[in-house]
């Protein structure tokens, strides 16, 4: 890996509201209270210190930055092996991930060093309906929609996920009779939607802070 890598990786960690992130030449550091208590390394690697290596600031940073490393280094390897994507009246510097059953899925890196990727419908040698994604994940999801790979009734939005997660939370703690199986499956769905949205405690926030204040305008 190389100084990309842990560019890429610091801008899309959701910044701990405990802790400094510093971006180093060989290393990303958080800190503590002037203290360095973990860092990513240029490989992807995360290290921290021993002597807090079972507290639950460590566990919560971990959740935080493995997804996001071990997304970073997937598609900068695809762009990397990548060839470029030849189109008919199309010029952009993009290269061709993936194509199949009529779609394609594309990267380009911008010079400002940000990365995008674009699904299209395509017809012989021609593009079309591009949707355009600054996301990894959404781009992949979004692509395998579209060619068919997946039932678009069996996704959900990160919004819709976020409710269902919320739902399992309430009826968690209500007073529900439930069995140990029922409690084992909700806890479990519980779990699937916060693995697998990127950031999630600080979507979750703000789509609680954005239905707070819906509630108050409407009662004013």
């Amino acid at each position: 890996m190389d100084k990309k890598f842990l560019q890429q990786v610091y801008g899309k960690i959701e910044k701990p509201s405990n802790l400094e992130m510093k971006l180093r030449d060989d290393c990303i550091e958080f800190i503590k209270d002037e203290d360095v208590i973990s860092k990513v390394d240029d490989k992807g690697g995360l290290f921290y210190y021993a002597d807090i290596r079972e507290s639950n600031l460590i566990d919560i940073l971990y959740d935080k930055v493995n997804p996001v490393v071990r997304e970073v280094k997937e598609y900068l390897s695809v762009m990397n092996n990548a060839p470029e994507l030849k189109a008919l009246d199309f010029d952009m510097p993009y290269k061709k991930i993936v194509e199949f059953n009529g779609v394609v899925l594309g990267g380009i890196e911008h010079t400002s060093g940000e990365f995008e990727f674009t699904t299209w419908e395509t017809e012989g040698k021609s593009l079309y309906h591009g949707h355009y994604f600054r996301d990894y994940s959404k781009a992949k999801e979004d692509f395998a929609v579209r060619c068919g790979l997946v039932n678009q009734n069996k996704m959900f939005t990160d919004e819709e996920m976020i409710e269902i997660y919320r739902c399992s939370c309430d009826t968690l703690n209500g007073m529900y009779e439930l069995t140990d199986k029922q409690t084992e499956i909700i806890e479990e769905i519980r779990n699937k939607v916060k693995d697998s949205i990127c950031n999630f405690d600080k979507k979750l926030s703000d789509l609680e802070n954005e239905q707070e204040e819906t509630i108050q305008d409407q009662t004013m």
